[in-house]
């Protein structure tokens, strides 16, 4: 009996080394599980708040891509409207010089018909100049043959 007490209290002895130790142990074990729960919490996070910075990355960058799209298309607008612009200025001096240049081209057709006309005039003036000068001569001529005429020669003197 007494060995069998001295086991019992050995046993209980020991209890509370053994339990103790697995006190310990279960305790190791919790902290180390509360420690990776907390490290897996943590790395959740973590990866929750890249996941948002990401996102909101992403959203700047369309954000920024979209405004430069608008951007580009002003520009695109503006250019085009400048473009027509300058075509249609440039259209309208290519009309005015071309009107210009007829203008120009009837002025001096006009100039040219006033100046053919002129010599027409200019020609027939001198023509019945001529003729004049032509009709003086003829009839001196006729006078210089009747103060020559005598009786003699009266009969050639008529031809």
């Amino acid at each position: 009996k007494k060995r069998d007490d001295d086991r019992r209290k050995k046993d209980s002895d020991r209890r509370p080394d053994e339990d103790s130790d697995k006190r310990r142990i279960e305790e190791r074990k919790k902290k180390e599980d509360d420690r990776r729960r907390h490290e897996q919490e943590l790395q959740r996070r973590r990866d929750e708040k890249r996941r948002r910075e990401e996102e909101e990355r992403r959203k700047i960058d369309e954000d920024r891509r979209k405004e430069r799209e608008v951007e580009r298309k002003a520009r695109e607008d503006r250019q085009r409207k400048e473009d027509d612009e300058r075509k249609e200025e440039m259209e309208k001096r290519r009309r005015e010089e071309w009107k210009k240049h007829e203008e120009l081209m009837a002025a001096k057709a006009e100039e040219e018909n006033k100046r053919l006309e002129e010599e027409a005039k200019h020609r027939e003036e001198e023509a019945k100049v001529m003729r004049q000068q032509q009709a003086t001569l003829n009839v001196l001529r006729v006078l210089q043959k009747l103060s020559k005429a005598t009786p003699d020669n009266l009969e050639a003197c008529q031809e």
